[in-house]
C-alpha cells in the first residue's frame, strides 16, 4: 500500500505499531493532528520518529570531559609529524589502483 506522507514523499506502510493511550493523551493527540491538517497516525508516528532521530543521533556524538577535551584540542593544534613510511605508504601505488 503506498501514500503519500504529510511531507508529499512516498512511503510504502507494511508493518503495524500498536500503542495504548489514556482519553487525555488521545485527545491531545486528536487537537495536535488536527492542527497540523494530518492524521492521528502520521502526526504520532512523524514525532516519534524525530524524537527516535535525535536520540539516535545524540548517542552518535562524542561526549568528553573537560580535562580530555583539552587534551584533544591540544593534539589536534600540535605541529604535524613527518613519518617516512607512512607517506611512502599513501604516495605508492596500490594494488586496488590497476
Amino acid at each position: 500500500m503506498e501514500r503519500r506522507t504529510t511531507g508529499g514523499r512516498r512511503s510504502s506502510k507494511t508493518t503495524r505499531l500498536n500503542l495504548r493511550a489514556s482519553v487525555a493523551q488521545k485527545h491531545i493527540l486528536e487537537e495536535a493532528a488536527r492542527l497540523k491538517q494530518t492524521s492521528v497516525t502520521e502526526f504520532v508516528l512523524q514525532k516519534a520518529c524525530e524524537a527516535a532521530q535525535e536520540i539516535v543521533a545524540e548517542e552518535g556524538r562524542i561526549r568528553l570531559s573537560r580535562r580530555d577535551w583539552d587534551a584533544f584540542r591540544k593534539a589536534l593544534d600540535a605541529p604535524t609529524r613527518r613519518i617516512p613510511n607512512l607517506r611512502k605508504l599513501l604516495t605508492s601505488k596500490s594494488v586496488l589502483d590497476d
